[in-house]
């Protein structure tokens, strides 16, 4: 879990300097993406085996497949306004986020 919050904050600390507002360029959709990437990665590591997927690997397909690019950086977008630069609090926010979509898509 801790190399999982320093990938999360580094990933933050870069995207932080890219202002996510600017979707067109390629450094914004992926440091969305990557964020996105580290949260589903983590959720699906732990709780895969609890959950109706067959495999981490199905895990990963599916939640990526929802939790799309479109909704993640919205909340990036969101979370980056909201923290005014601070890395932890952008992080700290996107886990938020990501964990009050999971309760409502039931996963």
């Amino acid at each position: 879990m801790k190399a999982f919050l320093v990938y999360l904050f580094l990933s933050a600390s870069i995207a932080a300097t890219t202002y996510a507002g600017e979707a067109d360029e390629p450094s914004a959709r992926d440091y969305n993406l990557s964020m996105a990437g580290a949260l589903i990665s983590a959720w699906c590591e732990t709780n895969w085996q609890t959950s109706d997927y067959i495999s981490i690997h199905a895990c990963n397909y599916q939640l990526s497949q929802t939790y799309d690019w479109q909704l993640s950086s919205a909340h990036f977008e969101e979370c980056t306004e909201e923290a005014t630069g601070d890395i932890v609090k952008i992080a700290d926010c996107m886990v938020s986020r990501f964990n009050t979509w999971l309760t409502k898509e039931n996963v």
